[in-house]
């Protein structure tokens, strides 16, 4: 049998690890319908910047709602944490500010944005 020398030419063997030091893309992000009333970790992530493990702990603690989806007799499925209830969790958490904290003549104190959308009857009185 014959020695055959390879010739190396620099590039990365397919067996191999190729590291990139680019960010992900935006396509490579998930994304979640604006109107999407569950998500799951990723998209809570994305669109709350909250993580995994303190999503898990402010359901465990009762703060935000989820649905486990699993098949029966399994132990693992697919958690869906409620985004509203995310939303309503973040909008209890704004410091409440008031003209004098902030010394601006005439403001005031703006309801959350959201409380108006949830209910129109209420908006209208």
């Amino acid at each position: 049998m014959r020695n055959i020398r390879h010739h190396n030419t620099g590039a990365p063997r397919k067996s191999e690890p190729q590291h990139t030091t680019q960010t992900p893309t935006l396509a490579a992000l998930p994304t979640v319908h604006a109107g999407a009333e569950f998500c799951g970790h990723k998209e809570a992530r994305a669109l709350f910047g909250i993580s995994r493990s303190h999503l898990y702990r402010l359901h465990d603690e009762g703060l935000i709602r989820s649905v486990s989806l699993r098949t029966r007799g399994r132990l693992r499925g697919r958690r869906l944490f409620e985004v509203a209830s995310i939303r309503e969790l973040l909008y209890r958490n704004l410091p409440q500010t008031t003209a004098e904290e902030n010394n601006t003549p005439g403001a005031t104190h703006a309801a959350a944005p959201h409380a108006a959308a949830a209910n129109p009857n209420q908006a209208a009185r």
